[in-house]
């Protein structure tokens, strides 16, 4: 099952290295994420250790010169594995009338998983 289907909703980028990099188009929205090899966050259903597949694969870049480009998508997926369910940082939305007192304060955590992409 590919990433579109998992309800992807996000990607945060933690390692730095930029060699190996790729596009990939997954959520609800046809979001475009940029991925490097290493840990991702995002949102997916699954248990940790269960592998995952991303087949919509728009680009890949290999090394400094080498890419693929693919035409809608690249023939080859991307593997990937869940480490743990979390959830991520809050996000407080305040807002306030002035001399009503009126004042509402409302927090929410989105739902992140941790991913590890085995290889680009």
């Amino acid at each position: 099952m590919g990433a579109a289907g998992m309800g992807l909703k996000h990607q945060c980028i933690v390692t730095p290295a930029m060699d190996d990099m790729l596009l990939l188009s997954a959520g609800r929205h046809g979001d475009i994420h940029r991925i490097v090899a290493g840990w991702q966050y995002g949102h997916t259903e699954g248990e940790p250790g269960a592998q995952i597949q991303f087949d919509e694969v728009l680009f890949r870049k290999t090394g400094e010169a080498t890419f693929q480009v693919g035409k809608p998508f690249l023939s080859t997926p991307i593997k990937a594995s869940i480490v743990k369910q979390t959830r991520g940082p809050k996000v407080i939305a305040f807002r306030f009338k002035r001399r009503k007192k009126v004042r509402v304060k409302k927090g929410h955590r989105q739902d992140m998983t941790v991913i590890r992409i085995e290889a680009i």
